[in-house]
């Protein structure tokens, strides 16, 4: 016997007949939904490089001369998986928070 794990994602989901919805706040999803069955969290690191431009004063030419820099910057970027089992038989929801806010909400496997 197989058994697949399927998820599928989507941009909304009901709370005791309140929506949440991908760009939401934990706050928001905490005061619609209550505290999730299980929280899931880690952390990774980006580097990015950043653009900016510096001005110089050129007396000779009696105005403002720019030319761009480049620098690094690194971030840590903070991910939340909060799981709803939202009754027997029904399916898992998985709400995915990025920095804080909702990035995904996908359906996951039907709880027991």
């Amino acid at each position: 016997m197989f058994s697949v794990s399927i998820n599928t994602y989507a941009d909304s989901m009901r709370c005791k007949n309140r929506l949440v919805s991908t760009g939401d706040s934990k706050a928001t999803v905490l005061l619609k939904c209550g505290e999730p069955w299980l929280k899931e969290d880690h952390s990774y690191t980006v580097t990015e490089k950043r653009n900016s431009d510096i001005y110089r004063y050129n007396q000779q030419d009696n105005g403002f001369n720019g030319h761009g820099a480049s620098r690094e910057v690194t971030r840590l970027i903070k991910v939340e998986k909060w799981t709803y089992n939202v009754g027997r038989n029904k399916f898992l929801r998985i709400i995915t928070f990025k920095e804080g806010m909702i990035e995904s909400i996908e359906t996951g496997d039907r709880a027991n």
